[in-house]
């Protein structure tokens, strides 16, 4: 039979089940919240695990960083010096050279006729014709 109360108010009946969880549904309502507690553990777990992963790349980060910055000054001073030595020497200042003009010979006064020198003289030909020497 079941269990049943009255409102004392009302007079209505209330119907009392037993709502108290046998053995099994204890025990499985037990391993349910260890479950669900252990799982919540687990990710706040992963959680701090991740944040302390993402720190260590961080700082791997900053350390290469800092590796990269020494390496490419002594990239640039390596190369600084390589320029330095295939770079032309400069030539010392030199004193300028006094080149002697030549004297210009005097123009020959107007009234003279100019002088043309003969290079060879050649006697006329009897071939030479109407345009000049025919050469055979």
């Amino acid at each position: 039979m079941e269990m049943h109360r009255h409102d004392p108010e009302t007079g209505a009946v209330i119907l009392e089940v037993d709502d108290s969880p046998s053995g099994e549904e204890a025990a499985a309502h037990a391993a349910e919240a260890m479950a669900r507690h252990d799982a919540e553990a687990q990710v706040e777990v992963a959680r701090i695990e991740a944040d302390a992963v993402v720190q260590l790349a961080k700082i791997e980060r900053q350390a290469l960083s800092e590796e990269e910055r020494i390496e490419l000054e002594a990239l640039r001073a390596e190369v600084e010096t390589l320029r330095a030595q295939v770079a032309p020497e400069p030539e010392p200042a030199a004193e300028p050279v006094i080149v002697p003009v030549p004297e210009p010979e005097p123009a020959p006064a107007d009234d003279a006729p100019p002088v043309i020198e003969e290079t060879e003289s050649r006697s006329p030909r009897k071939s030479d014709g109407f345009w000049g020497p025919s050469y055979r």
